[in-house]
C-alpha cells in the first residue's frame, strides 16, 4: 500500500517537473523571440536613418554617387 502511494506520488512529483521544464522552455523562447524583434526594430530604425542621411547629402551634393 505504501510503496503504491510512494510510487504514484514519485510519479505526479515527475510530471510537475516537466511540465515546469515545458513551461520555463516555452518562456525563454518567447524571451528570445522578443528580443529577436527588439533587435530587428533596431536594425530597421538605424537603416531608415542612414537612407535619410545619404538622401540629404545627395540632395545638398548630387555627386555623392
Amino acid at each position: 500500500m505504501y510503496r503504491y502511494r510512494f510510487t504514484c506520488t514519485l510519479v505526479y512529483i515527475q510530471a510537475k517537473l516537466k511540465e515546469r521544464e515545458r513551461e520555463t522552455r516555452k518562456r525563454k523562447e518567447r524571451e528570445e523571440q522578443e528580443m529577436e524583434r527588439v533587435k530587428m526594430k533596431i536594425r530597421r530604425k538605424e537603416a531608415v536613418s542612414s537612407y535619410q542621411a545619404l538622401l540629404v547629402e545627395m540632395i545638398k551634393d548630387p555627386k555623392v554617387i
